[in-house]
């Protein structure tokens, strides 16, 4: 079993030092893939925290994603 109290301590005690700060992730797609599915949850831990997260999708056709996409495979 996981001590989740201590953790939870932890969190925001690491977020007092962030607090204010502002965060803009941006994304593809607002729902499926991984990063939409953590941002869902993560976004709101953030603003609990008291950091200004923002969740931002971006647009552009078929060509741009392309490119997009192989920027990401070429990790």
């Amino acid at each position: 079993m996981i001590e989740t109290r201590g953790l939870i301590d932890e969190v925001v005690s690491l977020g007092e030092e962030l607090k204010g700060l502002r965060v803009c992730h941006i994304n593809s797609t607002p729902f499926g893939g991984g990063v939409a599915e953590l941002l869902v949850s993560y976004i709101p831990l953030l603003r609990a925290l008291g950091i200004e997260a923002d969740w931002q999708i971006i647009r552009g056709d078929r060509r741009f994603f392309t490119i997009t996409k192989s920027f990401h495979k070429a990790s």
